[in-house]
């Protein structure tokens, strides 16, 4: 008798505990990028659209050296913002995308930039704050903290400011090459944590 109570007691409160999940609906949801693009950031606007960003990390090599396979997947022709295939190493691109969604899903803008992305904050005015890593040693705007790589190695960690339409407002090289995380205060201010190789 003791078990039968038991094993009722647990067939009730698993068929209460899910009742509350059909009250859940979706309201638009896509694919989205080429092989190997992990979308692992994501940030919403003042105006309610949806930033999502990630690394094209793994895939196969004929799929990472094949630019016009990856730039199907954005908005733009501009050199600036185009998949780059001198950017691959082995089975790796050194290249992360953004896109930006409206609240009903419509695509609204899409670039390649030319680094990996490890951390995304936004701002009350869209600005995006990444920090990353990039391959590239000319990526850094004029007067920047480092205006070129300080770290030995084959890539290099930047902080970049975005301006809404994801053109570069600065960037500047930092004194690491591993994974920078990011925040901000109030007034916007930038605090990171990583460890350096600087002596």
């Amino acid at each position: 008798m003791k078990k039968l109570f038991t094993f009722l007691s647990v067939v009730l409160y698993t068929s209460a505990y899910a009742q509350p999940f059909n009250e859940y609906t979706k309201n638009w949801a896509t694919y989205f990028g080429g092989e190997g693009t992990r979308l692992i950031h994501s940030a919403l606007d003042v105006e309610g659209n949806f930033i999502v960003a990630g690394p094209i990390l793994g895939g196969t090599l004929q799929a990472l050296q094949n630019e016009n396979y990856y730039n199907q997947f954005i908005t733009t022709q501009s050199s600036n913002f185009l998949y780059n295939a001198n950017l691959v190493q082995n089975s790796n691109s050194n290249q992360s995308i953004i896109a930006k969604f409206s609240p009903q899903g419509t695509l609204l803008q899409a670039v390649y930039v030319p680094f990996e992305i490890f951390n995304l904050k936004i701002d009350l005015t869209n600005n995006l704050y990444i920090s990353g890593s990039s391959r590239l040693t000319n990526l850094a705007t004029p007067n920047a903290w480092f205006t070129s790589p300080s770290n030995p190695g084959l890539v290099y960690g930047i902080l970049v400011k975005l301006n809404s339409d994801f053109t570069t407002n600065w960037l500047t090289y930092l004194p690491t090459d591993s994974n920078t995380k990011i925040c901000l205060d109030e007034n916007f201010n930038i605090y990171g944590a990583s460890h350096s190789y600087i002596a």
